[in-house]
């Protein structure tokens, strides 16, 4: 019976085998900062890739070259999975063999492979009356709840995502000049957003109500644990709100962020501005919330068209006469 070939990674320093290598990118992103969610991920491309490798036969990573970069673009394609999340594969193969490339062991395969294009989809968002709803819905008097409207007002405030947002600690918050600067970003870089004086009152109420707990973050469970990785425990609550709002729609805790996305271009119609608050580096991503500006467009066509001023004019001469 033929011995059973562990997958490795070779180099003229030595032999790296995958799970060796997969600890090694997974160490560097803890390192970076980044969140429990974003690790999870680069697990399953992990988990993919080596499937793929077995599939093909291939025991040693840096004897792959571009091409096998590209199967294996192919390889989740017949997989079935969609071009989004084959994209995120890709980024994470991009960071993978980057510190790979960095580290001296293998060549960065996939540094000039291209990601797949997506369907452009309009992005589901909530109405005012239905983020109203499930305010309405929530019990104050609870602690857990009253904590849980505060990390909406957050959210929707200041366009934040839910990693971010229950990283917050008090010293992150500025009461007397309203803003919060957020620490642990997806970019990795510091980003400070204003807030209204209601959310103002309503952190300030929280953080009195947390104060008994021994640590410094803002959001936290009725026994004084941090929030911080409880990104799913939180959407199953946002679930459960929804629910009882009578809101028929998936509501999770991003959700916030794209309706306050959503309804800032459709009041300015400024891209720029919220590429700028949202943190984006490129502004194609923030073109997503583009297709909100075609009825802004119209109105504003309507409202402004010389055609209809000249009209209103004619109009008005008439009733003189």
């Amino acid at each position: 019976m033929a011995r059973k070939r562990k997958l490795t990674i070779e180099n003229e320093v030595g032999k790296v085998s995958l799970e060796e290598a997969q600890s090694i990118i997974i160490k560097n992103k803890k390192i970076e900062g980044l969140s429990s969610e974003t690790v999870r991920n680069y697990k399953k491309f992990f988990k993919h890739f080596e499937e793929f490798m077995k599939e093909n036969q291939e025991m040693n990573v840096c004897e792959l070259t571009e091409k096998d970069a590209k199967n294996f673009v192919h390889f989740l394609i017949t997989k079935g999975l969609q071009n989004n999340t084959i994209n995120s594969y890709i980024t994470n193969a991009k960071g993978a063999f980057k510190i790979l490339d960095e580290e001296d062991i293998c060549v960065h395969i996939f540094k000039n492979i291209k990601y797949l294009k997506e369907d452009e989809k309009a992005i589901v968002v909530l109405s005012l009356e239905e983020v109203q709803a499930i305010l309405k819905s929530m019990d104050l008097s609870k602690y857990t709840e009253f904590r849980d409207y505060v990390m909406i007002h957050v959210l929707i405030d200041t366009f934040s995502r839910i990693g971010e947002t229950l990283a917050l600690k008090k010293q992150d918050v500025d009461l007397e000049n309203q803003t919060i600067t957020f620490n642990k970003t997806k970019s990795r870089k510091l980003r400070t957003a204003p807030i209204s004086r209601k959310t103002v009152k309503l952190i300030k109420k929280l953080i009195s109500e947390v104060e008994e707990f021994n640590n410094d973050y803002i959001f936290q469970s009725w026994n004084g644990k941090p929030l911080e990785n409880s990104g799913r425990e939180v959407s199953t609550k946002m679930k459960e709100y929804a629910k009882r709002a009578g809101v028929n729609k998936r509501v999770y805790p991003h959700l916030f962020r794209h309706t306050a996305s959503a309804y800032f271009i459709k009041e300015t119609g400024n891209i720029r501005v919220l590429q700028k608050i949202l943190g984006h580096s490129d502004i194609t991503v923030t073109q997503r919330y583009a297709h909100v500006l075609d009825s802004v467009v119209h109105d504003l066509h309507d409202k402004y068209s010389l055609i209809n001023a000249l009209e209103d004019s004619k109009k008005r001469k008439t009733k003189t006469n």
